[in-house]
């Protein structure tokens, strides 16, 4: 887990005002320091190195609030977690469906009153009747240098999350 916070440069007026209007939403919300902030040009002290990331056409919008997770990670530590607390872990396979309080796998079931399924984009094709679309997703893992403490870039069509080691 870190929480490098995020850099969505901006490519347009409009753009570039939605985010003046979330800057001010923000500070009404939380007060000065709430940490969402107007970039207007690179600066290699600050989160939006140019070494590594180029000038967008109307600056930039920063936040410190993004976080990452390394899921491989995450369900490593969680894994003696949850089995101290007196959870266990089974693997059944690929999730089939839900019904009637059962969740159903290729290897046997599990009831319960309810139920997260963390499937990813598959979660939409098992309940179509959530709708929408996958937001962030993994497409693919590459091997670039981005500076420790990277913040996530975010824009339209993309979503970079730089993690440890380069990945």
């Amino acid at each position: 887990y870190a929480r490098p916070g995020r850099l969505s440069p901006l490519t347009s007026e409009a753009q570039r005002a939605h985010a003046e209007a979330r800057v001010a939403d923000c500070a009404a919300r939380w007060g000065a320091g709430a940490g969402v902030t107007l970039i207007d040009r690179p600066d290699a002290a600050g989160a939006w190195d140019p070494a590594w990331l180029a000038p967008a056409a109307h600056g930039a919008l920063h936040d410190d609030l993004t976080a990452r997770v390394d899921p491989p990670a995450l369900l490593a530590a969680l894994r003696p977690a949850c089995a101290g607390a007196g959870a266990g872990f089974a693997d059944l396979g690929g999730f089939l469906g839900w019904s009637a309080g059962t969740a159903g796998f290729e290897r046997g079931e599990i009831r319960a009153g309810a139920a997260i399924l963390a499937a990813g984009t598959a979660t939409l094709r098992l309940f179509p009747s959530l709708g929408g679309g996958p937001v962030h997703g993994q497409a693919a893992r590459l091997r670039a240098a981005a500076p420790r403490g990277a913040p996530l870039i975010g824009a339209t069509g993309l979503w970079i999350t730089p993690h440890a080691g380069g990945r």
